[in-house]
């Protein structure tokens, strides 16, 4: 069957997925610390009777084989402060002996399936 009418509805449900691009600049402060700076850029379009006023997400650091949860923080993005396009982050986490040649920084959404965006960091 084809249903070439749908096709632009199809689109806007598309679009209206969270969609999160993230970004992170990372340094070393101590030999057992890290410093990281990540930028949360959301990429989609909202529509309030999807959405409602927020969206809460999770920002998770974990280790190379997921075991360790390294840091975790819980935020909402809000209708209102969508305008500002990006949400800049700063936490510190801890470094392990012997040291993981790569850290994961995870930001997932609380509500939507398979709504998560991974950034690896090389260590």
């Amino acid at each position: 069957m084809k249903f070439p009418t749908l096709g632009k509805y199809l689109h806007k449900f598309v679009h209206q997925f969270p969609r999160i691009e993230i970004a992170a600049f990372v340094q070393p402060i101590t030999r057992s610390c890290l410093s990281i700076e990540m930028t949360v850029t959301p990429d989609f379009h909202w529509d309030e009777k999807i959405h409602g006023n927020a969206e809460p997400f999770w920002i998770l650091v974990e280790d190379c084989d997921g075991e360790t949860l390294l840091y975790s923080e819980y935020f909402v993005l809000k209708k209102k402060h969508l305008a500002e396009k990006e949400y800049v982050f700063e936490f510190t986490v801890p470094l392990f002996d012997p040291l993981h040649p790569i850290y994961y920084i995870k930001v997932v959404s609380d509500r939507w399936l398979n709504c998560e965006a991974q950034l690896p960091v090389t260590l």
